[in-house]
């Protein structure tokens, strides 16, 4: 186990160490248009839990999916999505949850220095919780929505030209729809929002 273990880091230090020279002549940011990307958006949030009573920073463990486009500046055009998905027992059936349920549309700026690059910009952004219900037969239902505009700064290092590791941060000021009670009637209403959609985000992408 522990020669297999070796003979896979020897054969990475070609692939790590080449120079910063031939990193930038083929970097992403200069010959590739696309990114896409996998990871985990709420990984901030594990030394938050403990700070805020899991009021802001939920429980619930997030997914990262992530698409950019470079246009012809150093501006990208990206896509992403945020879930969290989770299982909850109740009498006679379970609630499949999926909450949040984030999708971004937005531009960013980046900025490339030898392997690494580094960005900043701005989404418009759209959460919902999504709830199923499984009680003879499976219904789904969107619950709590909301939208806003988000700010985001990131960094990336690139382990190999088509493939770096990247972490962002991006916080969202909007609306999110709640319920008010007056009297005897609840009513639909919508309230300020803080929604961090990525808290210290981690993600490993590839450029094409």
């Amino acid at each position: 186990m522990y020669r297999i273990l070796l003979l896979i880091c020897i054969s990475l230090i070609p692939l790590l160490g080449r120079s910063q020279e031939e990193i930038k002549a083929d970097s992403t940011l200069a010959n590739y248009f696309y990114e896409v990307g996998f990871g985990f958006s709420n990984v901030g949030e594990l030394a938050l839990r403990g700070i805020d009573g899991q009021q802001l920073f939920p429980i619930h463990d997030q997914v990262a999916l992530s698409l950019s486009q470079h246009t012809k500046s150093d501006k990208y055009l990206r896509f992403g999505m945020v879930m969290g998905l989770y299982r909850e027992q109740i009498t006679g059936g379970t609630n499949s949850y999926i909450n949040p349920f984030i999708t971004t549309f937005g531009i960013e700026k980046k900025r490339i220095k030898n392997r690494w690059a580094f960005s900043y910009g701005t989404d418009l952004y759209f959460i919902t919780t999504f709830i199923g219900t499984n009680i003879g037969g499976q219904i789904w239902q969107m619950e709590n929505s909301g939208g806003g505009i988000a700010g985001l700064v990131s960094a990336s290092y690139f382990i190999h030209p088509r493939f770096s590791i990247r972490t962002e941060t991006e916080i969202g000021f909007g609306v999110r729809q709640n319920f008010k009670n007056a009297g005897f009637v609840t009513q639909k209403v919508l309230t300020p929002t803080i929604t961090p959609i990525k808290t210290l985000g981690i993600e490993l992408k590839y450029h094409f």
